[in-house]
């Protein structure tokens, strides 16, 4: 593998191949340069069809490999994840699977390129780091029991495993293959990979700026206050500008655009995906509704206990809170005043 290109490898199994397929899309559509980057499809236990459809996807791209798999019968019974395939242990592999190349950018499958990743990445030195990562303030911030400290680890600085700059080389020579797979098959852990990883790096890590894993919804769980000290990014306070200089969007929640209608995230989804196999596909998005706190208070006043539980926000800090629209709808029917009606039809215009 040429030195001078950013090598990046996705991982995905049957049930997340549409959305993994976009995310690549995004990638390649933004780089200034397709020879800039070369782009590793790590695809997990694919159906035929699925294996075409990838066929006839890379053939519009000239820097796109894809390296088929079988699951693997070492991550047998290591399954802890009730919305993660065990695909993603495929990461531990990382070092065998690409024997040449020296460090690898890792991507997960709910993302969205917003800029040309090679002209931000050729940048960044790991030394002998074995990870560059972004901290991850809801796993730090929100759990009763840190995990490392859970965990028994001696650090505290948490990363999100989602997006990660790993030095292959180094995890080579210190066998860290085998320390990953160890501490799945033996430690109890809250998360598919982001344990293993932030346990065995031991602190190693080279903290990336929250733009390079921008994570769209965990960040509605705090303040701009919070944020900008915790991440020490002053950007929080002008989250508009701060878009538009976002590097990778990362939907590391249940919300997800090609789900759900979120407004511009969803915008930004389909842009890409018409652009992939799947695009003669309509999505099947459900609604939902972004509202603020006073809004909320005025629909609590007048509703039902019932429908009062089901606006209740998952954190007083968030500024904002998602009600699916069909119950929108049903709440409207219940107490029909023109001026609610004229509220949800306003806020449903702007999705």
């Amino acid at each position: 593998m040429q030195t001078n290109t950013l090598n990046c490898v996705f991982i995905t199994d049957q049930g997340y191949l549409m959305p993994t397929v976009t995310a690549i899309t995004s990638l390649v559509e933004n780089l200034s340069n397709l020879n800039s980057c070369y782009v590793h499809l790590i695809a997990v236990d694919l159906s035929n069809d699925s294996k075409e459809l990838i066929q006839a996807f890379v053939q519009n791209y000239s820097n796109i490999i894809v390296h088929h798999k079988e699951s693997e019968s070492m991550f047998q019974g290591m399954d802890n994840s009730s919305h993660v395939s065990t695909a993603a242990l495929f990461k531990f592999l990382l070092p065998e699977i690409l024997p040449t190349a020296d460090q690898v950018l890792y991507l997960d499958g709910d993302i969205l390129i917003n800029r040309d990743l090679y002209e931000y990445f050729k940048g960044i030195e790991l030394g002998n780091h074995y990870v560059a990562a972004m901290k991850d303030i809801n796993v730090m911030k929100r759990k009763k029991v840190p995990p490392l400290e859970r965990l028994g680890a001696k650090h505290q600085s948490y990363f999100n495993s989602g997006v990660m700059l790993l030095n292959l080389k180094k995890m080579r020579e210190e066998g860290m293959t085998e320390q990953l797979i160890e501490f799945k098959k033996h430690k109890k852990s809250s998360y598919m990979d982001q344990d293993a990883f932030n346990f065995c790096f031991k602190g190693d890590v080279l903290f990336l700026p929250p733009k390079i894993n921008y994570l769209t919804f965990g960040f509605h769980n705090f303040t701009s206050t919070e944020l900008s000290t915790f991440y020490q990014d002053t950007s929080f306070y002008n989250r508009e500008k701060m878009h538009e200089e976002v590097v990778i969007y990362h939907f590391a929640s249940k919300w997800k655009p090609w789900n759900y209608c979120l407004a511009r995230y969803t915008s930004l989804f389909l842009k890409h995906y018409k652009k992939t196999p799947y695009n003669k596909n309509k999505l099947k998005l459900n609604y939902v509704i972004q509202v603020n706190f006073y809004i909320l208070y005025c629909l609590k006043m007048i509703a039902p206990y019932s429908l009062r539980k089901a606006f209740e926000p998952s954190s007083r800090k968030a500024s904002v809170i998602k009600v699916p629209f069909k119950l929108i709808k049903e709440f409207v029917k219940i107490i029909t005043p023109t001026g609610i009606q004229l509220i949800i039809d306003k806020m449903k215009s702007k999705q």
